[in-house]
């Protein structure tokens, strides 16, 4: 029988069970390398957040908006956005959606 603190993993061990938390993580460094140190888009605040809070649900809901915000952001400081920003987006929306299907076949 388990006694009662091993029953509960500890954070960091969950952090390493959480495949979808590694992977939003892995993205969200990939779009930071996108931008020059100090001029990363402020709703990337928005997607941090988001991630250590784990609030996947949220991230799906939410993650459109922030494309919208990323692309003003784009146009309003006269910026291209590179592909790997779009392909790293395209990248979380699935990795969300995909955890949303599978929590909810469960």
């Amino acid at each position: 029988m388990k006694s009662p603190a091993s029953a509960t993993p500890a954070p960091a061990e969950q952090t390493l069970d959480d495949p979808v938390y590694r992977s939003l993580l892995g993205s969200l460094a990939e779009l930071k390398t996108c931008y020059d140190e100090g001029f990363e888009p402020p709703i990337f605040e928005e997607l941090d957040s988001l991630t250590a809070a784990r609030a996947y649900e949220q991230i799906r809901l939410r993650l459109p908006h922030i494309w919208n915000d990323l692309v003003k952001y784009h146009r309003k400081n006269g910026l291209r956005i590179r592909r790997e920003v779009t392909s790293t987006f395209n990248t979380m929306m699935s990795l969300v959606k995909k955890r949303s299907e599978d929590a909810a076949g469960d």
